[in-house]
């Protein structure tokens, strides 16, 4: 089996300003936010890295239990709304969609970031 480092080992590590500027950005942008003691992430880091290799996805991720930076990851999860983990934010012009569901499929995800 996979393990957690392994499935994130391809999405780019950035803290939680680099998270703000990319949601308040033009571009379009996929954000994981989650930590690596999460069953739910774990399950969820697998699909989203099928589906990043599948669809040449790039993919942001925020630790959540970063400790240098805990104040700015508890205000980027107020000001989107992302009560838990793992936290999904698919962002395309002024669009920033959440999704905290660690049960969504494959599909589910390629519809979520529209590949």
């Amino acid at each position: 089996m996979t393990t957690y480092q392994e499935n994130i080992a391809g999405f780019e590590k950035i803290d939680s300003t680099k998270a703000k500027e990319l949601l308040k950005g033009d571009s379009e942008a996929v954000l994981y936010i989650g930590k690596e003691v999460c069953p739910f992430c774990k399950t969820f880091v697998q699909k989203l890295k099928e589906v990043a290799d599948e669809t040449a996805t790039h993919v942001y991720h925020v630790n959540s239990v970063e400790s240098d930076d805990m104040t700015g990851i508890t205000s980027l999860r107020n000001e989107y709304n992302i009560p838990t983990v793992p936290g999904f934010i698919y962002k395309n012009g002024d669009t920033v969609n959440v999704k905290c569901d660690s049960s969504m499929d494959n599909e589910e995800i390629k519809a979520f970031i529209n590949k």
